[in-house]
């Protein structure tokens, strides 16, 4: 997956010339930034936009994920967690990420929290068949991964309708397993 609006000209043109014709985009929020949900909004709007019509000049086509990162949760996360499904209907939009639990956030250091957030999210995913895009974190992955599985299982997500993003040769086999 990419972040669109970290992608230059040059970087698309380079994506075309190698072939690419589409990619996943993931817009789950702002990193790092307590902001507010309808700044989010507008992230969501934009990317669905305003990105994939910028990548479409590069006869790139563009998904999307989206949902709140646990790098970016505001204040008024609920009011997302409600909106989401008029989302999910969307044309482009192809699942919930990236999504996770981070302990190094720093707009939401609760990891009850952010597991709250997270669970509320794997359950929209599976009740609007999307694919759940997860974060694993930089420390301890086997343990992060441990713990994906038993909340995927709770919620009755299927294993096959998860990625889980930044995995190593560690968490690689016990993933794809």
């Amino acid at each position: 997956h990419v972040v669109m609006d970290s992608l230059g000209v040059m970087d698309l043109e380079a994506m075309a010339a190698a072939g690419i014709t589409a990619l996943i985009a993931n817009a789950a929020g702002l990193m790092d930034v307590a902001t507010s949900s309808e700044a989010i909004f507008q992230y969501y709007e934009r990317t669905l936009a305003g990105e994939t019509k910028r990548a479409a000049d590069y006869f790139i086509d563009v998904y999307v994920t989206l949902g709140i990162n646990m790098y970016g949760i505001p204040p008024d996360y609920e009011k997302i967690l409600k909106a989401l499904p008029r989302y999910l209907h969307r044309d482009r939009v192809v699942g919930v990420g990236e999504i996770g639990l981070d302990p190094s956030s720093n707009t939401c250091p609760d990891l009850g929290k952010q597991e709250e957030i997270l669970v509320a999210q794997l359950k929209l995913a599976r009740e609007y068949n999307k694919t759940a895009v997860l974060h694993l974190p930089r420390m301890e992955r086997l343990k992060w991964v441990e713990r994906y599985f038993k909340l995927i299982d709770g919620t009755k997500l299927e294993r096959g309708k998860v990625v889980i993003t930044h995995a190593d040769a560690a968490t690689t086999k016990m993933i794809t397993d």
